[in-house]
């Protein structure tokens, strides 16, 4: 969630002026019998639960904001990404696999050797020059190191048209004042992780930038070009400066065994970062993985074990491979500082998001078409498994999204399948065990919340509209008939409509108070709720007894104060 200052909602103002109200009669409209004094003690409570939920009411209104102004943009308007034969492009970016970019073995009669010995660095070869502890690289070509530098660093150095290839072959180097690998000029950087070798590379909290000016290098392993990582050896990066790897322009990661920590951003790539394969393990007291306009992910296994946000791009998309992360924040976010609508596209892959934050967030727009994605929200009302402010359009795929209930979100639009938020009315325990069954008794989906969670959003493909299901969660079973494509039901099977998805007490709709509904959902004026006399604007605050009196109106559904506790 990008944290912006947020205004309280609407009702917040005149809560007080409620209480004021209910205390000078001693009854609301509607219940009798009841003491002023104990009237006073239900309102405290209620008073009391629009103080705890005041960050929620205050991120909802952010989210309404956020919403507006995304409408309001002039730039664009989002383009989907084109994969084929191993090519990405998205809008101006594209990212293609050249055959340099796949491990390739090298020739021992041309490649450059570099023993690394600290302060007697030996150098059988053209291309490069030691000094010190410092190798620097001024040719293309292809250069092998092997060795320790335990206070020293390689600087690529080269023609700006140049391709460099470093070939780490059991490489250990650790700088106290630069990056490990400082590659500041060449046209392309290929990093060969040679088959059965660990490499290190680790930079200090002293580090020396080279330019002040640009900040250069703010990484462990710096690259000022493009930048491709392949081979099959494994690479230890710790970041203990700043970011662990970064790349000012594209970063490609073909193979190889990638673990990182640090400081900042566990793997960046500025203009673009897509990982082919390889596995990576990452965690960053920053992002695990970040581009300031494409992150995308077509295979390998990535497993993000702690960082602030999981995955953070303008555009984030995923079409193949494993990703598992556990983020103090989002999971995956998709933002922009400029005018541009971020999105994020699920194609494919397995994908498991647990997050502190909201599971998913894009500030634009997410859209699903294929693979497997189970969230597990926030333990916080003020989160949602899912949150965006355009649009959610799911046309395939298998979706699982357990939230705290308060925020959650269903998606905005789906085709053929079906998608259902359930809301169970009260917070459920971790491990509860959620069964989706057709009325032949199929079971179509079955997961564990892995942390307690009071909604939980499924689509299989096996859904249809007009079909009847069954969700159970532990001892909570709701029966209902999917009557459309977006479906919401609460604990006693009871269809709402909504167009994103439950807010506190029910459903919202664009331009309401406490609205996060989709464009193109107006508000209807006779849907705002009659408040006490005296009152202007606001959410009715219902005491305990009234609830005989909702069911007679047909609303049986309307969450209480205390019962919304339950979900917290």
């Amino acid at each position: 969630m990008k944290r912006k200052k947020a205004e309280k909602n609407w009702y917040i103002a005149y809560a007080g002026k409620f209480v004021a109200i209910a205390v000078a009669a001693g009854v609301l409209a509607g219940c009798s019998g009841h003491a002023a004094g104990d009237s006073t003690a239900d309102w405290k409570q209620s008073e009391n639960q629009i103080s705890e939920e005041e960050g929620q009411d205050e991120n909802t209104k952010d989210r309404q904001q956020k919403q507006s102004d995304a409408g309001r943009k002039d730039g664009n308007t989002g383009e989907s990404p084109i994969i084929e034969d191993k090519k990405i492009t998205m809008g101006e970016i594209e990212v293609s696999l050249e055959p340099e970019d796949e491990y390739n073995s090298w020739d021992e009669n041309t490649a450059v050797k570099i023993e690394l010995q600290d302060s007697q660095i030996a150098i059988k070869g053209q291309g490069a020059k030691a000094e010190g502890s410092t190798v620097t690289i001024t040719e293309g070509g292809t250069y092998v190191l092997e060795g320790t530098l335990s206070n020293g660093s390689v600087l690529v150095d080269a023609k700006e048209d140049s391709q460099v290839r470093l070939v780490l072959k059991g490489a250990d180097i650790h700088s106290e004042s630069s990056a490990a690998i400082d590659i500041k000029k060449a046209a392309k950087t290929i990093i060969s992780l040679e088959e059965g070798t660990i490499n290190s590379l680790s930079d200090s909290q002293g580090l020396i930038y080279r330019s002040e000016e640009k900040e250069e290098p703010n990484g462990a392993l710096f690259c000022k070009g493009d930048l491709t990582i392949n081979g099959s050896g494994t690479l230890k990066v710790d970041g203990a400066f700043n970011n662990a790897v970064s790349c000012k322009d594209i970063l490609k990661i073909t193979g190889g065994t990638i673990e990182v920590t640090a400081a900042n951003h566990g793997i960046k790539g500025n203009d673009a970062l897509v990982i082919y394969d390889g596995q990576l393990r990452i965690t960053a007291t920053g992002d695990g993985v970040k581009s300031d306009i494409l992150a995308a992910v077509l295979g390998g296994d990535t497993q993000i074990l702690d960082c602030e946000e999981g995955l953070e791009a303008e555009n984030v998309v995923i079409q193949g491979g494993k990703i598992e992360l556990t983020a103090r924040d989002d999971g995956i976010n998709a933002s922009t500082d400029g005018n541009n609508t971020p999105q994020i596209y699920f194609m494919g892959g397995d994908v498991t998001l647990r997050a502190e934050g909201d599971g998913i967030d894009s500030n634009g727009s997410v859209y699903m078409s294929g693979g497997q994605v189970t969230v597990y929200g926030s333990s916080r009302r003020d989160n949602g498994a899912l949150d965006y402010d355009r649009e959610f359009k799911l046309t395939g795929g298998v979706l699982a999204a357990f939230g705290p209930g308060g925020m959650d979100q269903n998606v905005s639009s789906a085709d053929s399948q079906v998608s259902v938020l359930a809301d169970f009315g009260q917070s459920l325990k971790a491990g509860t065990e959620v069964t989706l069954r057709d009325s032949q008794g199929n079971e179509l989906y079955k997961g564990r919340g892995e942390k307690d969670f009071r909604t939980v959003v499924i689509s299989v493909p096996e859904m249809a509209v007009g079909g009847r299901y069954e969700i159970a969660a532990g001892e909570n079973v709701i029966s209902f008939v999917a009557e459309q494509t977006v479906t919401y039901v609460n604990e006693e099977g009871i269809q709402k409509e909504a167009a994103m998805g439950f807010g506190r007490g029910g459903p919202r709709r664009q331009g309401g108070p406490g609205s996060r509904a989709g464009a193109g959902e107006e508000w209807k004026p006779e849907e705002r709720p009659k408040l006490p006399e005296g009152g202007e604007g606001g959410r009715r605050l219902e005491l305990p007894e009234e609830r005989e009196r909702l069911e007679a109106q047909g609303n049986p559904n309307r969450q209480l104060p205390e019962e919304r506790k339950g979900g917290e």
